[in-house]
């Protein structure tokens, strides 16, 4: 399947909002996650089925008490979740740079409970992948895990 950024269609962005989608952050910021779709573009399928997002984001001041959160949606299902960098190492190789990243999904309920858990967490290690914009010279080489273990194809 093929990802992309793209504009969500007005209707897709109604009914992702009518999921009232709960943000995990404290009272202070919005309640729930809005698909805006005018302006702003999305990681996705091009059925709009899979999209794949920063969702709630601590402002800077708060980044040292909160994390950001990602959502991934698949179909009318949605999954909110963290990830972090484990590692990032880079290697100098004839001109080219190859920057080897671990990223891990942190433990989570309701991936773990879900009838589909291997599936929905390729997808959102292939969203992770594809998301990642490689800049010149640079070949990224990226794993990652969940509960320690690779997530592989």
């Amino acid at each position: 399947m093929k990802y992309n950024y793209r504009h969500i269609s007005p209707e897709r962005c109604q009914e992702i909002n009518n999921m009232k989608i709960p943000s995990p952050l404290p009272p202070y910021y919005p309640e729930f996650f809005v698909m805006e779709s005018e302006g702003k573009k999305y990681f996705s399928s091009e059925d709009e089925n899979l999209i794949f997002t920063a969702a709630f984001i601590p402002i800077p001041a708060d980044r040292e008490f909160y994390q950001e959160y990602y959502l991934l949606i698949k179909d009318n299902e949605y999954f909110i979740f963290n990830y972090k960098r484990v590692s990032n190492e880079t290697v100098k190789k004839d001109n080219i740079i190859y920057a080897d990243i671990v990223n891990e999904i942190l433990p989570n309920d309701k991936i773990d409970n879900c009838n589909e858990k291997d599936e929905i967490l390729h997808i959102i290690s292939e969203m992770i992948k594809k998301s990642n914009t490689p800049h010149f010279n640079v070949i990224i080489r990226e794993k990652i895990l969940y509960n320690g273990k690779e997530i592989k194809y």
